[in-house]
């Protein structure tokens, strides 16, 4: 998938009318952003917000932005939204946290730092 990475504030998936795979997100205590939670759909807009399923859990675990990569090819979005899932393991898929590397890549932590039932 070769889009570009929307960053947005965490309210703002109302404004995406177009297809992508979106990741909650919040920022850590270095300042680096964390992935909460990964997901895809046909409209980010129509899900990317406040009836989402764990948008309450994500505001809890302090949910501050979300990044959009917009792909309107159903199969092509599923694929990118798992190899995200699998390679950042966000706490809200059931993974552990994930922090952007120096490099700007998205890696994943091993979690010593963080686990879902301590917070």
């Amino acid at each position: 998938m070769g889009g570009h990475i929307l960053e947005l504030g965490h309210r703002d998936g109302r404004f995406i009318r177009a297809g992508g795979v979106y990741v909650f997100t919040r920022r850590g205590p270095d300042d680096r952003t964390e992935a909460l939670y990964v997901g895809e759909a046909p409209v980010i807009a129509g899900v990317a917000g406040p009836g989402h399923p764990v948008w309450r859990r994500a505001q809890a675990l302090g949910m501050s932005g979300l990044l959009v990569v917009l792909e309107a090819d159903p199969d092509r979005r599923r694929r990118f939204a798992r190899e995200m899932e699998a390679t950042l393991a966000p706490v809200l898929n059931g993974g552990c946290v994930v922090r952007d590397a120096p490099s700007g890549l998205l890696t994943m932590t091993n979690g010593a730092d963080h686990h879902p039932s301590s917070s």
